[in-house]
């Protein structure tokens, strides 16, 4: 990827599913190559909260992006308090 990004082939380096230890052994190898990391995350899913990841991504300037965000449609229902209470705020459904 440090190839293609070189030879502009590829504008950025992501990863996807690299818990803490993974996505530091990453950065430390590649530098401040990574700008992106994907993981699931979600209001059920709160792995990159606890584990620190997400702190880490903050620290270090990396994206950090949700796949899953409505856990296959799990948090699209009514009855979620708190997503309830922001539709009716933002008047979206």
């Amino acid at each position: 990827m440090v190839y293609l990004k070189k030879h502009g082939l590829a504008k950025d380096i992501g990863v996807s599913n690299y818990r803490l230890p993974e996505l530091k052994a990453a950065v430390e190898y590649l530098g401040k190559e990574i700008v992106y990391s994907e993981m699931h995350y979600n209001l059920i899913i709160r792995e990159p909260e606890i584990g620190g990841t997400l702190d880490y991504c903050r620290q270090n300037g990396i994206i950090l992006s949700a796949y899953r965000p409505l856990q296959l449609g799990q948090l699209s229902r009514p009855g979620i308090v708190l997503l309830d209470q922001m539709s009716e705020k933002y008047k979206k459904s």
